[in-house]
């Protein structure tokens, strides 16, 4: 799997818009967009980064999911 591959799975898992992807990463949304359509290359680091934003969004969506769940 790329990292190109594995980084549009880690938007789905965190159902992250790429503006808020955007926001938190400081990478724009344009390049974002570019990258995910391949019509471009990010940096390895600005790659990385974006990767690290979307699992630590995913991550915090499944405690939030699990403390719901335990709530009842």
């Amino acid at each position: 799997m790329t990292i190109r591959e594995r980084i549009a799975k880690a938007f789905r898992a965190a159902k992250m818009s790429q503006h808020r992807a955007a926001e938190v990463s400081g990478i724009s949304q344009a390049t974002i967009s570019r990258y995910l359509s391949g019509e471009t290359d990010i940096a390895s680091a600005s790659a990385d980064g974006l990767l690290r934003t979307l699992l630590a969004e995913a991550t915090r969506r499944r405690a939030a999911r699990a403390r719901k769940r335990n709530q009842w």
